[in-house]
């Protein structure tokens, strides 16, 4: 039996999934196969019933960032619907999805928020993804009081990775809940047609 989700063979849904049963596979295979994973390596594990302890990984930073900046792009074109082949389109839905997730970037004079979305595109999400780090300017740091930030002289990045998981894990939840109202037609169709679209 091959898994769809962490939780969830095909079998189980006698080979045809609902859109909500869509919507269930998606949300426990991100968290279970991204943003769970990411939490144990960079938080560690214990006192849950059933699973062995895991001590923090205080190395984990840039792993951790390269499971979950993968978040901000899948995100933004689930919300959209996007079923393109993805040519060309990705700093623009890294940056919608960045967005969505921290939608209080956008409180800050444009200028300031479009540098934050290159650099991170740049820097972070392109670093990771097609050098394995990121590029100079980024620094990471479980001391850093918020997930992301500028620091006071706006040269550097400052990522907090401890503190991505729980951010991705909320935003995760509220979009599933809308997505399990059928009140939002609109984004349960763009959500399935994503889906579907592999």
């Amino acid at each position: 039996m091959m898994r769809i989700s962490p939780n969830h063979t095909l079998e189980q849904f006698g080979g045809q999934l609902s859109l909500d049963n869509k919507i269930t596979v998606f949300e426990h295979r991100t968290l279970g196969w991204q943003i769970e994973v990411a939490d144990v390596l960079i938080n560690g594990r214990s006192g849950v019933p059933g699973l062995e302890d895991v001590p923090r990984n205080p190395d984990a930073g840039f792993a951790v960032m390269s499971i979950l900046f993968s978040y901000f792009e899948m995100i933004a074109q689930f919300e959209d619907g996007y079923v393109g082949d993805g040519r060309g389109v990705s700093r623009q839905y890294f940056q919608r999805g960045f967005e969505s997730v921290f939608p209080d970037l956008m409180q800050h004079p444009p200028a300031t928020a479009k540098a934050v979305l290159d650099g991170l595109y740049n820097a972070v999400r392109c670093g990771l993804y097609h050098a394995g780090i990121t590029a100079p300017g980024v620094l990471i740091s479980g001391d850093f009081r918020y997930p992301v930030m500028f620091s006071n002289d706006g040269r550097a990045l400052l990522i907090n990775p401890l503190l991505l998981p729980e951010v991705l894990r909320q935003h995760l939840k509220s979009y599933t809940s809308k997505l399990r109202d059928p009140a939002n037609a609109d984004l349960r169709r763009k959500f399935e047609a994503r889906f579907d679209h592999g």
